[in-house]
């Protein structure tokens, strides 16, 4: 099911003080790590969200993890992915 959507709109590598600084590990109480998880560790800059009313079913493409490239049309129902 499609929640909502959301523009990516950028990228950008972070250092391991910038990756033990993200709000979300301090939230959460995570350990301070000691490395980057990957070799080349990125923020996603986010915009624009909207969330649907009502979820919209879709069929998830092989592959895919967690964003979707949806089609133009989609949300006018004359699409689907």
């Amino acid at each position: 099911m499609a929640l909502g959507t959301i523009e990516l709109f950028d990228s950008i590598e972070i250092s391991l003080d910038e990756y033990n600084n993200w709000d979300y590990r301090k939230r959460y109480n995570k350990p301070v790590a000691e490395r980057l998880p990957y070799v080349k560790t990125y923020k996603w800059l986010l915009r624009n969200p909207v969330t649907f009313e009502k979820p919209i079913p879709y069929k998830h493409p092989s592959g895919a993890i967690v964003w979707v490239n949806l089609p133009e049309d989609f949300l006018e129902g004359k699409s689907e992915v």
